[in-house]
Parts: structure tokens; C-alpha cells; sequence
């Protein structure tokens, strides 16, 4: 990985990571229904796939007095040019410091991800496949992290992610005996008597610890660039760690920012 890599937050970047997180949300719930859903909802989920690969910041290229901003895998999508910096922040030192307040359009797709697989639920007046719980549950999990990631400051940040972890795992853990309870009563036989149930449980709640360790660990490591160019527009960096968002931010105001004055 680059040190430093744009994070899709502004311009057409920022509509298609939006979008495809929707995408994302409402796909599941259709093929976890299946019958006649299935087949849109595996459209619909490739549709998103493509929108966030080519969304996925690329590099960051700083020269002639201006940053730009390249995104798309496995090749270039898209180019912002930031001409005339005025402005920048490491977000991670500011106590302050929100997302929310420089990018608040992003916030609107990611409560929808948290509620549209609920929302659908109510809308089916049904339930799922009990052993597909799990999976409906991944898109909320995800949409409210991202939520919560745009919401609260870094500092604040990093205490949610360590309480709702003990959250995640602690409700995790109750549920699974009301779903075993529930199983029995339902079909009369223990869950551990059916495979198929059992893995498809154990492999949706797998993915949602994953899932959660792995944005938890990168959102509260890397460190975000801000930066507010002549026309009030404002973008994106991500740096790996302190050291790298130090690097940039000496690189930008000496060859950029000190250049323009």
C-alpha cells in the first residue's frame, strides 16, 4: 500500500464510494431472500463492486505547485487536481476534528446502509432463514462504524470502536443461545444436528468480527489529510501513520503551499 492515498470523499470518487455502499446494503437482503430477488441482487452487488474499485483511491502525486489526486484499481479512473491549498489538517490531532463537518453528503448513504436491512425486514413482514441472520446484520454493522467514523472525533472514535467491540461480542454471544434455543423449539432438534445451518451462522458472524477488526484497525491507525483549496473544496488524504502524515504535510506546504505565496 502507498503511504499516502486519497480518500474517496469528494467529486465523482466520493458519489460512487457512496453509492456503492448502498448498492452494497441493498443487494444482500435481496439475495438472502432469493426466489425472484436473487438474480437483481447479484447484479446490484456487482454493480457496487465496480463503483468502489473504481472510487478506491490510487495515489497522491505532488509537484508544479499542486496535489493530485488519482483513483481507480487496477488502473486510473479518475484525477482531481488540487490547485491553491489554503488550508490543511491532520483531522487525527484536532480535538475537533470531524469528517462530518468538511464531507457531511457522505453521511445520508451510510445511515441508509445501517438501516436498510432492517427497514427491508419490516417491509417483508418476515424474517430470513434463521441461520442468515447473521449476513443481514453485516451491511448495519459496516454502515453504522462508517457512521460513527464521520460523526464523532478521532479521540471519540477510538473509545467507540473499544465499546462496541465488547458490544459486538458480548450481544453475539446472547444471541447465540436464543437462536439455538429458539432452533429447537422450532424444529425440535439442537442446531449443532444441522451442518448447513450451523456453518452458514458461524461463517456470517465471522464476517462481521472481520469485517469490523479490519476497519477498526484502519481507521484508528492511519491518519486524514485535510485539505481546503482556493474555491472552499475540500479532500481527502489518508497517511498509514504519524510519520507518513508528517511527511506530507512538510511536503505540501513546502512545495506547494509556500510555493503558491
Amino acid at each position: 500500500m502507498e503511504k499516502w492515498y486519497p480518500l474517496p470523499y469528494s467529486g465523482v470518487p466520493g458519489a460512487l464510494s457512496a453509492l456503492s455502499m448502498v448498492l452494497f446494503a441493498v443487494s444482500l437482503p435481496l439475495q438472502i431472500y432469493g426466489q425472484n430477488y436473487f438474480t437483481l441482487g447479484l447484479v446490484l452487488f456487482w454493480i457496487g463492486w465496480l463503483m468502489a474499485l473504481a472510487s478506491a483511491g490510487r495515489n497522491v502525486t505532488i509537484s508544479e505547485g499542486r496535489v493530485t489526486l488519482t483513483y481507480g484499481f487496477p488502473f486510473r479512473v479518475f484525477k482531481l487536481i488540487v490547485d491553491g491549498v489554503v488550508e490543511m489538517a491532520d483531522l487525527n490531532s484536532l480535538q475537533r476534528g470531524k469528517l462530518f463537518k468538511y464531507f457531511k453528503v457522505q453521511v445520508i448513504p451510510y445511515a441508509v446502509v445501517t438501516f436498510y436491512p432492517l427497514l427491508y425486514v419490516a417491509a417483508k413482514f418476515s424474517l430470513p432463514p434463521i441461520y442468515f441472520l447473521a449476513f443481514l446484520l453485516i451491511p448495519s454493522a459496516v454502515g453504522l462504524s462508517l457512521l460513527m467514523y464521520f460523526m464523532l472525533t478521532f479521540a471519540s472514535y477510538r473509545r467507540f470502536i473499544k465499546y462496541a467491540g465488547y458490544t459486538v461480542v458480548s450481544t453475539t454471544i446472547i444471541a447465540n443461545f436464543g437462536i439455538a434455543s429458539y432452533y429447537n423449539a422450532a424444529f425440535g432438534k439442537p442446531i449443532t444436528s444441522d451442518a448447513h445451518a450451523l456453518i452458514l451462522l458461524i461463517l456470517g458472524e465471522l464476517l462481521i468480527f472481520l469485517a469490523f477488526a479490519l476497519y477498526a484497525s484502519l481507521a484508528t491507525k492511519r491518519h486524514v489529510i485535510l485539505l481546503e483549496d482556493t474555491r472552499g473544496k475540500h479532500y481527502a488524504i489518508g497517511a498509514v501513520d504519524e510519520d507518513a502524515a508528517k511527511e506530507l504535510t512538510r511536503k505540501i506546504v513546502e512545495e506547494v503551499m509556500m510555493r503558491d505565496a
